[in-house]
C-alpha cells in the first residue's frame, strides 16, 4: 500500500514539473508577442503565470522534501526527486525572466525596438 502512494506522489511530482514547463513556454511566447507589439494584454497574463509559478515551486519542493524525508528514496528515485527539485528551479526563473521582459517592454509603447526578433530567430535556426 505504501508504495503505491509513493509511486503515485512521484507521478503527481512529474506532473507538476511538466506543467511548469508549460507554464515557461508559454510565458515565453507571451514575452515575445509583447517585444513583437503584438499582445497587449500581456502584461496581466505574464503576472498571473507568474503567481501560478510560484505555487507550483512551493508545491515541488515541498512534494521533493516530504519524499526525501519520509520514502529515503535511493537510485533513479532520488536522481529524479534532485532533478525535479532542479527544474523548479531554474523554470521559476524563466517565468521571472519573462515577466521582466514584459515589464521591460510594456512601458515602450511606439518605441522602435531594434530588430532582435529578427536577429534571434536568426541564431536560433538550426542548419
Amino acid at each position: 500500500m505504501l508504495r503505491k502512494n509513493y509511486d503515485s506522489e512521484l507521478a503527481e511530482l512529474n506532473e507538476n514539473v511538466t506543467r511548469m514547463g508549460k507554464l515557461s513556454e508559454e510565458a515565453i511566447l507571451s514575452a515575445l508577442k509583447a517585444v513583437k507589439g503584438e499582445d497587449d494584454n500581456a502584461k496581466e497574463h505574464v503576472d498571473a503565470l507568474a503567481v501560478e509559478f510560484d505555487s507550483k515551486k512551493r508545491e515541488v519542493e515541498n512534494t521533493c522534501i516530504r519524499l526525501i524525508l519520509t520514502q529515503q528514496p535511493v537510485a533513479s528515485d532520488l536522481r529524479f526527486i534532485s532533478a525535479a527539485l532542479k527544474f523548479a528551479t531554474d523554470l521559476h526563473r524563466i517565468g521571472i525572466s519573462s515577466a521582466d521582459i514584459v515589464d521591460c517592454v510594456s512601458g515602450r509603447k511606439g518605441v522602435e525596438i531594434p530588430n532582435i526578433v529578427a536577429e534571434a530567430n536568426e541564431a536560433a535556426e538550426i542548419e
